[in-house]
């Protein structure tokens, strides 16, 4: 994800976590995010939450949505950047 994020937000990203502290980040450094257990970091995959990767722009990013257990992304380069990364796990509809 590091990858993609870099490629294609390179004004960093907003990382929004639903009923949590949203977080403003650099796409070339780590994340150091913490909840206030100091035990959660952004988890890119639908789990216990719907987390929010977007661009500064609001134009392209990763939602992995808890609710529909399902990754959601958007942008055309974002997509094609994803793609050409090629995660096993993702499938693509249109």
């Amino acid at each position: 994800m590091k990858k993609a994020f870099e490629r294609c937000f390179t004004n960093g990203i907003y990382i929004l976590n639903w009923q949590h502290e949203c977080y403003e980040v650099d796409s070339y450094k780590s994340f150091p995010i913490k909840d206030e257990d100091g035990a959660w970091n952004p988890n890119f995959l639908p789990e216990g939450d719907t987390v929010f990767f977007l661009s500064k722009d609001l134009l392209s990013g990763w939602i992995a949505d808890f609710n529909n257990s399902s990754i959601i992304l958007v942008g055309e380069k974002f997509i094609e950047t994803i793609k050409d990364l090629d995660f096993k796990f993702l499938s693509f509809d249109r």
